[in-house]
């Protein structure tokens, strides 16, 4: 969400847009647009033929946390919403997590871009796809590194450096002074923006795959505003695919190869990121994207998720240790094959809240031991690991109440009993008693969660 970014969850990217009234989205070229949030349309792209399984489904993703921000500036004589050239304004505050630009990462200028000095600081320029950025450091808002960025389509190398110096960014807002913009070149949009795995944020998001091969499906409504500053997510250009105009290429993501195609369908925005997919495997799926009622196609895709190959969930050098099915959603802990004496476990699933997922833990391979984590609805996921010939094993409250574990062996790792259990979180940690028994049911013996 790869660990899967939240919800996917992800995992999400919060667009506000807006559009001047009267033809076009055009305004003066000191006078930004205002803010929308784009919409849930009551129809959504779904693929109807693709060889992944549905990973996770978010009928209406949440407005992202992320509080990057963006004006996106066009020519006032721009008509073909889907190839205008363009500029992006934008900054990213660098507490929010590992999250930045192309470009530049602490000192360190990447490859494929040059070093080079704007407004002082320390920056780099480089092609992102079709594209040409300019990133740079800021004065931080907190204790960790801001970034700046400005993103270029059909202008020269000279006009974007000019539009970064007449840059002005802070946490509340990203633009460029009129007498730096290229003349005719007004705000076609702003607001919140994510540099991550999302383009839209807003809407219904759809998701195939697994953590290293999947292919995301965001379908919004916001119209020409919403279109322009999710192009601006991706260094790309306008191609036909399918019988449709889609602007493809690299998204603007630091650290990931992912291939992002944006189209406009009436009101809607459609944008699909696809990541360790063949060229083939993508262009079928883009083909087979079609139209359904949003209640119908969250319903059929949730239960699809109930499907999950548990398999799935585990990379190179990862097995399923025990696996689940919890609330429709599969929910799986996993070991790293790499070690023998000291065990190191993840939690990994689909269809569930993404705080859950990617808890990382361990210990020795010669020990009963459990641990847990919250399910942030009142009950915690409990599992561990025995070296005893268990039959069953068993999480007594300190009510006498009884909840029978779900077992598992992970392939190579014959001496281990693995297990989990979903129970009611009575503390932090939970209190209960592990008890391992063997096939008549006589205790081995017990122990509590760390």
């Amino acid at each position: 969400m790869v660990h899967w970014p939240r919800g996917l969850a992800g995992a999400a990217l919060g667009l506000s847009l807006a559009t001047a009234c009267g033809a076009g989205i055009h305004g003066r070229a000191d006078a930004l647009p205002g803010l929308t949030t784009p919409g849930t349309p009551s129809t959504v792209f779904v693929a109807s033929d693709i060889d992944l399984p549905v990973a996770a489904v978010e009928p209406q993703q949440a407005p992202s946390y992320i509080r990057a921000v963006a004006t996106i500036y066009q020519p006032s004589t721009a008509r073909d919403d889907m190839t205008a050239p363009f500029l992006a304004a934008m900054f990213a505050p660098g507490e929010d997590c590992c999250l930045g630009f192309p470009g530049i990462r602490g000192p360190h200028v990447e490859e494929g871009f040059r070093s080079l000095h704007i407004q002082g600081r320390a920056g780099a320029v480089g092609r992102v796809g079709d594209g040409e950025l300019v990133v740079w450091t800021t004065p931080p808002t907190s204790q960790e590194s801001d970034e700046a960025a400005v993103l270029g389509d059909g202008v020269s190398d000279a006009q974007l450096r000019r539009a970064a110096a007449g840059t002005r960014a802070s946490q509340d807002s990203a633009s460029i002074v009129a007498s730096a913009l290229p003349a005719g070149y007004r705000p076609v949009a702003r607001g919140p923006m994510n540099v991550d795995r999302s383009a839209l944020g807003g809407g219904f998001m759809v998701r195939y795959g697994n953590n290293s091969s999947y292919l995301q499906v965001e379908t919004a409504s916001g119209g020409p505003a919403l279109l322009a500053l999710a192009r601006a997510t991706t260094g790309g250009r306008s191609v036909d695919i399918a019988g449709r105009t889609v602007w493809s290429g690299p998204a603007l993501v630091d650290g990931a190869q992912i291939q992002r195609y944006i189209w406009r369908d009436g009101d809607e925005v459609v944008a699909v990121d696809a990541e360790g997919l063949p060229a083939e495997q993508v262009q079928h799926a883009l083909a087979s994207l079609r139209r359904e009622p949003r209640a119908q196609a969250e319903h059929e895709l949730r239960r699809q998720i109930g499907r999950y190959p548990v398999q799935q969930l585990a990379r190179a050098g990862e097995q399923i240790a025990v696996s689940m099915r919890l609330d429709g959603g599969v929910i799986a802990v996993k070991l790293d094959s790499g070690t023998a004496d000291k065990l190191l476990l993840e939690v990994a699933g689909v269809g569930l809240p993404p705080e859950i997922l990617g808890i990382e833990t361990g210990w020795s391979a010669q020990e009963n031991r459990a641990t847990w984590t919250s399910l942030d609805d009142g009950r915690s996921l409990v599992f561990g690991s025995t070296r005893l010939e268990a039959s069953s094993v068993r999480l007594t409250g300190p009510s006498g109440r009884r909840f029978e574990a779900t077992l598992g062996h992970a392939p190579g790792r014959g001496d281990l009993t693995f297990f989990a259990a979903v129970v009611p979180q009575n503390g932090e940690p939970p209190s209960y008693t592990i008890s391992a028994r063997d096939g008549h049911g006589r205790v081995l013996a017990t122990w509590g969660v760390n």
